[in-house]
């Protein structure tokens, strides 16, 4: 759906974007993280034609893009970080103003703006929008970027600002949404990425590190990680541990040692633990949080 080729952008002497390469497949939901001022939203507004490229190329569903092309936006929804309403106006209201701009005319307009409206749960919020909380704006403009039927959704950083409660909401309409189009999700909060997105594409400092599914990210990654339990404090146990000079990481979770090895053997921490007359009790490998294979991917690269 979308395939993104050598794209760079500066502003003067700061690289933004150093040559990405991405890919998106069509039905899918990708990731794409990193931290704030990675380059995240560069991407994004290179991909709507907002500002220009200074090298590579853009193909959305086999189309070069270039410069002033509008026809292909018709296929997209925009969700941008920090969305602005016009306050005296309701949801309902904004949302027939959002329709008529969007020149669709094999649509009908009251039905297809009572749907997005009670797919957001804001069909009974007859309120001008300048009352509206932070979530509910947020719901809104999932609404006007569903109000034209895109193929392919941009979401900016739609759960940054949000409270618990209305990140959990805003996660589980992103599931919804996932089975009838694509969605490209900007993210930094890297939990909420793993909860729904298919593949991912891990962007630091403007350079794409590494973009795959899930499964293989986790998979494809020198060390290993376990969770150890013995019959011993845990004090006592990372003090030996520490001796060990290949261990990668050390970290305690929910009282348990979680534990990266990196090239260092079972059988050889396993050896220093019965030196120390310490037993093991549980010794279980486990996956890594999305959040701990970033920290491990941008160290590897020299780049935190």
């Amino acid at each position: 759906m979308l395939q993104i080729k050598n794209l760079k952008k500066s502003y003067g002497h700061i690289t933004a974007l150093n040559g990405i390469n991405l890919n998106v497949k069509r039905n899918e939901v990708y990731g794409f993280i990193g931290k704030n001022g990675a380059g995240k939203t560069t991407a994004i507004e290179l991909i709507l034609d907002f500002i220009k490229k200074d090298e590579g190329s853009i193909v959305f569903d086999g189309t070069p893009i270039q410069p002033g092309d509008v026809l292909y936006k018709n296929k997209i929804g925009y969700v941008p970080d920090a969305p602005v309403f016009p306050k005296y106006l309701s949801a309902r209201e904004f949302l027939k103003t959002s329709f008529d701009f969007s020149n669709n005319e094999t649509l009908d307009k009251t039905k297809q703006v009572e749907q997005v409206l009670k797919f957001v749960n804001l069909e009974d919020k007859p309120q001008k929008i300048g009352g509206f909380s932070r979530g509910m704006k947020q719901r809104l403009s999932i609404a006007q970027a569903l109000i034209h039927k895109p193929e392919f959704l941009i979401m900016d950083e739609p759960t940054s600002a949000l409270d618990p409660i209305g990140r959990m909401e805003m996660l589980k309409l992103i599931r919804v949404l996932s089975k009838s189009m694509t969605i490209f999700y900007s993210t930094h909060i890297l939990e909420d990425a793993e909860k729904v997105c298919d593949r991912i594409g891990l962007l630091d400092k403007g350079n794409l590190l590494i973009e795959g599914s899930k499964k293989d990210l986790f998979e494809n990654k020198e060390t290993t990680l376990h969770t150890l339990i013995t019959n011993k404090s845990n004090e006592d146990t990372l003090k030996v541990l520490n001796t060990l000079d290949t261990l990668k990481k050390v970290s305690v979770k929910n009282e348990l040692l979680r534990i990266e090895l990196g090239k260092t053997q079972p059988f050889t921490l396993f050896k220093k633990l019965h030196e120390a007359n310490i037993e093991v009790r549980s010794f279980k490998e486990e996956r890594k949080t999305l959040e701990e294979l970033f920290v491990e991917v941008t160290n590897d690269e020299g780049t935190a």
